[in-house]
């Protein structure tokens, strides 16, 4: 069991490093474009600010994946990510009442379902080379901090119980600046949790 921490904190070390060192250039965020559906790109440039932030807000979202893909190429650490957005083939079928499992919903968000019912969705899905689950949240506003540790601890219990893991890796990433807020503090205090 303390050899699991100890591999998933590596591999939450190795991703948090990474991304510090990283760059991103402008051919990135072109690609990132490219994961998302066309009105939400054609969303980015709206009259309606609200419709022009949420845009954004996926934007940058797909930007992280698109960094975490290129990133991924460089190490075995990494072993799958979910694909999300235009990655994922349409579904030929509609989902049938009382379907389980990980799904990507039609807008390409990465959902879980139980008895039929949607229980969770994560921005990110990622394994490691040992097949332990790491999921990640992406966070464009402050005021999305309301919610978000009880949602992480519900969600690393759920993960948990999937994939039988005592300890799941969890990754913030933001795009504002929210490193001193009480609850970003307490969730960085979980060596799981990058």
């Amino acid at each position: 069991m303390k050899q699991e921490k100890r591999e998933t904190s590596a591999m939450l070390s190795w991703i948090s490093e990474q991304f510090t060192r990283y760059k991103p250039e402008r051919a990135v965020a072109v690609r990132a474009l490219r994961h998302m559906r066309s009105a939400d790109r054609k969303n980015l440039f709206s009259e309606d600010i609200m419709v022009m932030r949420t845009a954004e807000g996926y934007w940058f979202e797909y930007l992280i994946y698109e960094q975490l893909i290129r990133i991924a190429e460089q190490t075995k650490t990494i072993k799958k990510i979910v694909r999300k957005g235009t990655d994922v083939k349409k579904h030929k079928t509609k989902r049938q009442l009382g379907t389980n499992g990980i799904y990507s919903a039609d807008k390409g968000d990465i959902r879980v379902r139980g008895n039929g019912q949607d229980l969770a969705e994560v921005d990110l899905l990622l394994f490691d080379n040992e097949d332990r689950v790491v999921f990640c949240e992406i966070v464009t506003s402050p005021s999305d901090l309301k919610d978000l540790e009880a949602e992480i601890i519900y969600k690393k219990k759920l993960f948990g119980y999937l994939f039988g893991q005592d300890n799941v890796g969890f990754i913030l990433f933001s795009s504002v600046d929210i490193e001193n807020t009480q609850v970003v503090r307490r969730l960085k205090s979980d060596p799981d949790n990058a």
